[in-house]
């Protein structure tokens, strides 16, 4: 059995490191030890040892020297780690890096130009080798990588609590899933979609926009402002927290029929997406690179081109109740026995990166 060392799942541990530890340690191929980054103080481990405490894996503080004694570092995109091996002269008998994006970033290609990373896993199995590409050229150095990474998303664990509601309100919940200062998403005019789903229908609606960012607000404006140019323009109640808690996230993504989910084109998986499957809302996303694993046409999900489309599909949604049971049903059995949400789907990737 092999020790595996996971830098940085503290308090803020990401759904890929908390999935990876749960698929590891309940395929029983390896020990596993998180080590928190240097700087964390004793409320940090306290917190990290709470939230890792149910599945069996303790957390400790890096010091210089823990690096050597690792038969594998693992990192879920934290550059920072690669600042610390060159502090400290601190380099792990190999080093597996998870890049999240589908763009490796400077201080990646950097990292790798100086040997740092021996094996590189990407999540996106259709663009996996463009990323890999791109990495290679630009740190001009060669390295043994593995596509098609897919994150464990475990429906059932005390980390990842969401439950599958069967019974939806065919009111059309509109919910908006944007990165705060993004701008890079499938319809520049997506502000337009509300419109034309709420129009043809008089009746009221509630849309809430989650991560409000300064591009909705220039776009939309501010909800509740009369300035706004939605203003008395449809009978739309618009809701935007300043900030999404994971708390409000779940109570909107229950009582919602759609997830009309623009996503950066850049990101690799969506767990948006994965958190409204598993909540019983469909999904309606843009054509990009993080729903084409998550989303078959008609089926678990929809695809939008164009916001003429995607206003279609979520209208449907909302007034045909039965098409939006259907198809949640369908997508949830899909994640939980062929996708994500499958252990034994997603074990033999990683027993495969850890040749075990």
């Amino acid at each position: 059995m092999k020790k595996i060392s996971i830098y940085g799942a503290g308090e803020n541990a990401s759904y890929e490191e908390i999935g990876a530890i749960e698929l590891i340690k309940g395929g029983g191929c390896a020990k596993i030890e998180v080590l928190l980054p240097e700087g964390s103080g004793e409320l940090e481990l306290h917190s990290a040892r709470l939230v890792l405490s149910s599945f069996g894996v303790d957390a400790r503080l890096y010091t210089p020297g823990d690096f050597e004694k690792c038969e594998a570092l693992i990192s879920f995109g934290r550059p920072e780690v690669f600042s610390a091996i060159k502090k400290f002269s601190d380099k792990p008998q190999k080093m597996i890096y998870g890049i999240p994006e589908l763009l490796p970033t400077k201080t990646e290609i950097a990292a790798h130009s100086e040997g740092l990373i021996d094996e590189v896993f990407v999540k996106n199995r259709s663009r996996g080798v463009e990323t890999i590409k791109e990495l290679v050229k630009k740190a001009k150095r060669g390295v043994e990588f593995r596509a098609g990474y897919v994150p464990f998303c475990n429906p059932s664990s005390d980390y990842f609590k969401l439950q599958f509601g069967k019974r939806k309100s065919s009111d059309c919940f509109h919910v908006m899933q944007n990165t705060p200062d993004g701008g890079d998403f499938c319809f520049p005019d997506h502000w337009l979609t509300v419109a034309k789903i709420t129009c043809p229908h008089p009746r009221t609606k509630l849309f809430t926009a989650l991560n409000w960012g300064k591009n909705l607000t220039k776009t939309a404006g501010t909800p509740g402002d009369v300035r706004s140019p939605w203003h008395n323009l449809i009978d739309t109640i618009l809701e935007a927290p300043s900030r999404a808690s994971c708390a409000l996230e779940k109570e909107t993504l229950d009582k919602s029929s759609a997830l009309l989910h623009f996503y950066p084109k850049e990101e690799a998986f969506s767990f948006a997406a994965a958190k409204a499957i598993l909540s019983g809302t469909v999904v309606i996303g843009g054509p990009a690179p993080a729903f084409v694993e998550l989303i078959r046409h008609g089926e678990t999900g929809f695809f939008a081109k164009t916001g003429d489309e995607a206003a279609y599909y979520t209208s449907r949604l909302a007034w045909e109740p039965f098409v939006q049971l259907k198809v949640a049903t369908e997508a949830y059995a899909w994640f939980v026995n062929e996708g994500p949400g499958n252990a034994d789907v997603c074990l033999p990737w990683w027993k495969g990166v850890l040749h075990v």
